[in-house]
């Protein structure tokens, strides 16, 4: 058992069909982690006061069902890996009585926000976190690098707005996920995403999206104007 979260889906979570979104999933995984480093002494405000803050560089999902509106759920996260300044966490979001609706490995950077270099995880750090069981270890996320098609469709591009801002003062991980799922076709089907951040992109940056076909699905890159990514997602069916 990891460190545990009940909540409920509600309805800013959802989609037309009232089922929770990819975002609104991220969002849970995301505060679960949040919430244990809080309760572990090392809450977001804390580890600002020590210049400090974990950086998301990848997810990888993989999602056997979505949760209906007003849902009982229960998140999980599992940190179970720390090397150098990264640190690996597993997340699942499963109902009270313990269907699993999706699993998640995602990898962290603790960064000196001062100087935004990566620094190393302490041994006080992450023993404050405790380290759980690999509990996905028999399962195959597949590789963690993403890299963006060489050919795709550019889309129109749009402007870095204060709402996708968080804390950090760049554009949050969901953001980015949110707004590359924009650039879907409501009949794209998926099981397994997965994504890679490259760059923040802050107040003001232009996001440049590009469309491309993948191997059993699409990826949406978001980029900058000289071409370089700041995120790159794919939504593939692996089942």
């Amino acid at each position: 058992m990891g460190y545990q979260w009940a909540t409920r889906i509600g309805y800013h979570q959802v989609d037309p069909d009232r089922k929770l979104t990819l975002s609104g999933l991220i969002n849970l995984f995301q505060d679960c982690g949040g919430f244990h480093g809080a309760d572990s002494g090392y809450s977001n405000k804390q580890l600002a006061d020590m210049e400090l803050a974990w950086i998301i560089a990848n997810w990888q999902i993989a999602v056997k069902d979505m949760p209906d509106l007003d849902a009982h759920v229960v998140v999980e996260t599992f940190p179970y890996k720390t090397k150098y300044f990264m640190a690996s966490r597993y997340y699942r979001l499963c109902s009270p009585e313990g269907y699993e609706y999706a699993r998640a490995n995602s990898l962290w950077i603790l960064m000196n926000m001062k100087s935004y270099r990566p620094v190393k995880v302490t041994k006080e750090i992450w023993e404050a976190y405790g380290t759980f069981e690999d509990i996905f270890g028999d399962y195959d996320f597949g590789d963690r690098k993403v890299e963006p098609a060489q050919a795709g469709e550019e889309l129109p591009s749009f402007e870095v707005a204060p709402y996708m801002i968080d804390t950090n003062f760049h554009v949050n991980n969901e953001q980015y996920i949110m707004l590359a799922q924009c650039c879907l076709d409501r009949n794209d089907t998926w099981d397994f995403f997965r994504c890679q951040y490259t760059k923040q992109a802050k107040l003001g940056d232009r996001l440049i999206p590009f469309r491309a076909a993948v191997d059993g699905g699409v990826q949406i890159s978001l980029k900058d104007e000289t071409g370089e990514p700041y995120f790159t997602g794919e939504w593939v069916k692996k089942a």
